[in-house]
Parts: C-alpha cells; sequence; structure tokens
C-alpha cells in the first residue's frame, strides 16, 4: 500500500513540471491537485506543496511564479513582487507624462486658436 502513495506523489511531482506561468488556480489544482497550504501576502497568494517541494505564487488568479525550493521564503516573494511593482510604477509614471504633454500641446492649440479668433 505504502508504495500506490509514494506512486502518487511521484506522479505529482513529473506533473508539477506542467505547470506554467500564467495558469488559472482551477488549472493547477487539476494537474496537481490541491496544496498543503495556501497564504495571502500583499497582493499575492502562495499555495505550498510540501510533497512536491514546490510554491506556486498566484497573482490576479494566475500563476506568477513558481518555486522550487522549500528554502524560498516568504520575504524573497515580496522582493519579487516589490520589483514588479517597480516596474509598474515607472510605467504609469511614463504614462502620466505623455499624458501632461499631450494635455499642454491641446491647451497650447486652443490658447492658439482663442488668439486667432480674436
Amino acid at each position: 500500500m505504502s508504495f500506490i502513495i509514494l506512486g502518487s506523489c511521484t506522479q505529482k511531482q513529473q506533473e508539477f513540471s506542467s505547470v506554467k506561468k500564467g495558469m488559472t488556480k482551477e488549472e493547477v489544482v487539476k494537474l496537481v491537485g490541491e496544496p498543503t497550504t495556501k497564504r495571502d501576502i500583499l497582493v499575492a497568494e502562495v499555495w505550498k506543496y510540501d510533497l512536491a517541494d514546490r510554491s506556486v505564487v498566484f497573482r490576479n488568479g494566475n500563476v506568477y511564479d513558481i518555486i522550487t525550493s522549500t528554502e524560498a521564503r516568504v520575504d524573497s516573494i515580496e522582493a519579487s513582487l516589490k520589483n514588479a511593482g517597480k516596474g509598474l510604477k515607472e510605467k504609469l509614471e511614463k504614462t502620466g507624462d505623455t499624458i501632461d504633454s499631450a494635455s499642454q500641446r491641446l491647451k497650447d492649440k486652443i490658447d492658439g486658436d482663442s488668439v486667432k479668433k480674436k
């Protein structure tokens, strides 16, 4: 009987190679089953699979990262998310600058049109 259990664990470990970034929670459960534990941190959810020595990080309901070592700690996940947030902040700042520039050009055009009408 222990051979069957061991075989089942090995099969789940092999199926973990099929888990990819972008997959939904439902797809992950279908492939590897329910996690040993689930934990919410900041803007992510971490599912830990003790027998497979894996953790799956979800953001917005999809796989964001797969950590292959039980040594990985929550603070390393937080650092990864902070880096992702930094990139997003930079993109938003650039978008804001673009909007400001377009707004100024529009204002200048409106002011120029007003001067022409007088």
